[in-house]
């Protein structure tokens, strides 16, 4: 007769094996994906990245953990890195001086899309009187910000402080070099770029069509043209020149701090797009 504690023993190594076994048929399987991109000063492009890990049992449905971060790699696609955890920006910018993020958060400590300011180890700060914020830059100096909100453009000190109206119809903005603020708005005949100066003084129009302006520390505005070109100016409106044409142009918005290459997302097509200033070198590599 088999004794209490043998059955116990094997009721006891049945319970092992099972689990092993329905442990060994579950799936594992993870995704990344990487959005809103820009450049840093050093040459890395930085970037939204959320990895979604998923685990599919045998009995029962799926789990899912997805954690976000602020990585950065070379524009080659090596050297990626993970600088800190972070939750859903809706765009980010890194100060022309080099220590710090800014970005759009879709919602923090009550306020909807604020400008939330991060160091490189992911200290953050809220920008206060900041809210709605649809596009935003920094100044050359980094000690305050341009930024469009329900359709105002204003400037702001980076401690919350000096908040001043500069126009009344604005969308996607620069500054990053020089004096003057470039930015984009559609009326009811098309979407022209405008500078400004940062009191908000010598409005001019730069271009009679175009959308998304980034400034180059040389003075010249690039931005997405008649069509489907990429177009630049003078700041002061002057030797307007075609860069080149690409049916997803409109999309490369981000100017590498070199002047060289613009970064973007392609619609429908998820990751991150590089193409030299020329047009040539059209890559994803992300």
């Amino acid at each position: 007769m088999r004794t209490k504690q043998f059955v116990s023993v094997l009721i006891l190594c049945i319970v092992i094996s099972a689990a092993g076994i329905i442990s060994g048929c579950a799936s594992t399987s993870t995704s990344t994906l990487y959005d809103t991109p820009n450049w840093m000063p050093n040459g890395r492009i930085i970037c939204g990245k959320l990895v979604v890990t998923t685990s599919q049992q045998l009995y029962g449905g799926g789990i899912s953990e997805s954690k976000g971060y602020m990585a950065a790699f070379y524009p080659s696609g090596t050297g990626e890195v993970n600088l800190f955890e972070v939750g859903t920006l809706y765009e980010t910018t890194c100060s022309p001086t080099g220590e710090l993020i800014a970005g759009i958060s879709p919602y923090y400590n009550g306020v909807v899309n604020p400008i939330l300011v991060y160091d490189y180890q992911g200290n953050l700060t809220m920008v206060p009187n900041t809210s709605n914020v649809d596009s935003l830059d920094w100044s050359p100096d980094a000690t305050k910000l341009v930024y469009s909100s329900s359709g105002n453009l204003y400037v702001i000190k980076r401690d919350g402080t000096g908040k001043t109206q500069i126009a009344t119809s604005a969308e996607a903005v620069a500054w990053r070099a020089g004096e003057r603020i470039a930015y984009s708005f559609a009326d009811s005949e098309s979407s022209k770029v405008y500078v400004i100066n940062s009191d908000g003084t010598s409005k001019e129009v730069i271009a009679s069509v175009g959308s998304k302006p980034q400034i180059t520390q040389n003075n010249r505005v690039i931005y997405g043209g008649y069509g489907v070109q990429v177009e630049s100016v003078n700041i002061d409106g002057s030797d307007k020149q075609v860069l080149f044409s690409d049916d997803t142009a409109v999309s490369f918005s981000k100017l590498s701090f070199d002047n060289s290459k613009l970064c973007g997302g392609i619609i429908g097509d998820s990751g991150i797009w590089l193409i030299n200033i020329d047009g040539t070198g059209k890559i994803k590599i992300r």
